[in-house]
């Protein structure tokens, strides 16, 4: 039942990527890609099962896989330390860690830098670590510019990378760049059709870009098959407040089965619900978990933004320029930044993440 479920979804979700997808089409993507069906195998067949048991782990929604994941790229790199492969997707995991707060962001990242750096040294025209390179420094640098030339060179080096097609999609979506946005995020679930990370940030795309009850449709036929997949959870109680269906909105948050990575979804409906001191204190928990070195501010953002208090919005915004906040690049689009777009912070904070 649950395959049927997925190969329903998976015809959901391409009837509506075609209807809300682009008019053109890219030429980069109408030309034939040119690519092994397999990625480069090491000699060494332990380690290429550790590091198809690593690819299994990463993928995981029952449970946060992210450490069992690096555990198994370490092993197979101790196998072969030539392992191209495995070091791009070891880059890959800890970025992942990093974003999801199942590390600290700034020792994910860098982590995740050098396994990237060491991928390309072995191979600098690995399309995988020149992508993962590219995601480190849009997430993390903020350098837009930078990350853009690592995007290309990938597409370049291998236009059949799923991951590279992903994060471009989700550096055009910064941009606001939104036909080739959901262009690329379309690529990238042609490519790897059953990866859950592809389609959360489809549906994250749809609600950035106002298509609130398409967004509703989507988390709820997602989370039909998939119930334990939390980050459709939040898209879906998002999109609900968006909405105007706060009631529903509540009745959605018990329903998360992990608290991490640490949200404002909480905070965002007791505001729009008009439980103000909940809403407070779910900023007390978000500074405290700022304190234990997350990136938190743009959270905390969110939630002032959505109590109408423009000065403290305003002062948590700026800060999670250089907190490492890992929402801050959907600004440009962000329905819950609505409140603050005519403010003067929200014009510094566009000119220095667009500018550099």
């Amino acid at each position: 039942m649950i395959a049927v479920a997925l190969a329903v979804l998976a015809g959901i979700g391409s009837v509506v990527w075609w209807l809300r997808g682009p008019k053109h089409v890219d030429p980069v993507l109408a030309a034939p890609v040119a690519r092994d069906e397999e990625p480069r195998r090491t000699s060494n067949q332990r380690a290429y099962e550790l590091y198809l048991n690593g690819k299994f782990h990463r993928s995981r929604r029952d449970i946060p896989g992210a450490s069992l994941a690096i555990q198994s790229f370490e092993a197979a790199l101790r196998e072969d330390p030539y392992f191209v492969d495995a070091w791009a997707a070891l880059a890959g995991t800890y970025v992942g860690a990093g974003i999801n707060q199942q590390m600290h962001v700034v020792e994910a990242m860098e982590k995740g830098r050098a396994a990237a750096l060491h991928a390309l040294e072995l191979d600098p025209k690995n399309a995988t670590g020149l992508a993962e390179l590219a995601v480190i420094e849009m997430n993390y640098d903020l350098d837009y510019a930078q990350a853009e030339k690592h995007f290309d060179a990938a597409r370049e080096s291998d236009a059949g990378v799923a991951r590279m097609w992903h994060g471009f999609g989700l550096l055009r979506a910064y941009q606001g760049r939104v036909e080739e946005a959901f262009t690329y995020f379309g690529r990238a679930r042609e490519l790897e059709s059953t990866q859950l990370l592809y389609t959360g940030s489809y549906g994250n795309l749809l609600y950035h870009t106002r298509h609130f009850q398409e967004a509703i449709d989507h988390a709820r036929a997602l989370l039909a098959s998939q119930p334990r997949f939390d980050a459709a959870r939040v898209l879906l109680i998002r999109a609900l407040v968006a909405s105007g269906d706060v009631k529903a909105a509540l009745q959605q948050l018990p329903l998360r089965f992990s608290e991490v990575p640490f949200t404002s979804e909480d905070g965002l409906v007791y505001a729009h619900a008009g439980r103000r001191d909940e809403a407070l204190a779910q900023i007390e928990r978000l500074e405290r978990r700022a304190k234990e070195g997350y990136g938190m501010g743009y959270e905390i953002a969110v939630i002032y933004a959505a109590l109408g208090d423009k000065e403290k919005a305003c002062a948590a915004l700026l800060r999670s320029l250089t907190d490492h906040s890992q929402w801050i690049g959907w600004m440009k689009l962000d329905p819950r930044m609505d409140p603050l777009r005519d403010q003067p912070c929200f014009a510094e904070a566009q000119r220095r993440l667009l500018g550099k």
